[in-house]
């Protein structure tokens, strides 16, 4: 197939684009819909830092929201502990709040949207 070494991807047997990543697979597309992988590629580098992370990927339509910040589980630093933000329910509509991780020192941007009948459950 000419791929060069540094490519992230393999061919797997169901003819799909994949890479393991923590011991599961996962694909990227089909090999005859993209037989050099370009298309496998730009997924592959939009849901990277996810997959690595052990999350499941979020579209680029996606947005965090608030039901999914009130989960603490959510609110981990990639390769960190466990943070706990709190929202300011009064504070407006659009918020950023910066943390620094309590392991590694670095900061943690959180940008927070409200809908209009936002609230933790």
């Amino acid at each position: 197939m000419g791929l060069p070494p540094e490519f992230p991807l393999f061919p797997q047997g169901s003819r799909r684009w994949a890479k393991k990543i923590r011991g599961k697979l996962h694909y990227f597309g089909k090999v005859a819909d993209d037989p050099k992988g370009a298309a496998a590629l730009k997924l592959w580098l939009e849901q990277k830092d996810d997959l690595l992370a052990g999350f499941t990927p979020r579209g680029k339509k996606d947005r965090l929201t608030l039901a999914t910040l009130c989960k603490p589980a959510q609110n981990s630093a990639a390769r960190c502990w466990l943070i706990v933000v709190p929202i300011d329910l009064s504070a407006g509509e659009s918020q950023e709040y910066v943390e620094d991780c309590p392991v590694c020192c670095r900061p943690i941007v959180i940008h927070v949207e409200l809908e209009s009948e936002a609230q933790c459950v």
